[in-house]
């Protein structure tokens, strides 16, 4: 914005109640965030252990000419990719489920990379950020080598301090 009068004006003036409610909301509270990246072997192997039809799919392709069997990988390839989807879902809602008491909210935000198992934000009170990190030490415990977990916080709460302060919302009318 071109001044301070500006800000005050344009954005403070038409958001101020809404940006106070939302600093009350944050204060006392920070963000934790917790990744979770797959192991690709056991990831697949796991794959292909759960889902008989990938199992017979693979072995199909793995015995078949390569271009006699090109529309079999292109099947594998979306059957593999629906189970980890489905490995995904499961695995980040466990860990929704085991870490979300601790907090205040939550997000499941995008995966970022393929080899995503979750990717997941927390909005924890200070006083229970230890109790919340060792509730992150026991999952990574649960999951053992099979997703390798990332721990960062504390941070500050900007997943969580929703306001629409773009140049389309009310602040820049």
């Amino acid at each position: 914005m071109e001044s301070e009068r500006a800000v005050r004006q344009r954005l403070l003036g038409a958001n101020g109640e809404r940006l106070k409610h939302l600093l009350d909301d944050l204060a006392g509270r920070t963000q934790l965030n917790v990744t979770g990246r797959y192991e690709e072997e056991r990831l697949l192997r796991a794959v292909v252990n759960r889902s008989p039809q990938v199992a017979a799919l693979r072995e199909r392709v793995r015995r078949v000419p390569g271009d006699a069997a090109y529309y079999d990988r292109i099947q594998l390839g979306e059957l593999v990719a629906a189970e980890i989807a489905r490995h995904r879902e499961e695995d980040s809602a466990a860990a929704m489920e085991r870490l979300g008491r601790f907090a205040v909210s939550s997000r499941v935000e995008e995966p970022r990379t393929a080899d995503t198992a979750f990717n997941l934000s927390f909005l924890v009170e200070r006083p229970r950020v230890e109790e919340f990190s060792r509730a992150v030490a026991v999952l990574a415990d649960e999951v053992g080598e099979r997703i390798r977990i990332r721990y960062v916080g504390p941070l500050p709460p900007y997943s969580f301090a929703d306001a629409d302060l773009t140049d389309r919302s009310e602040a820049w009318a």
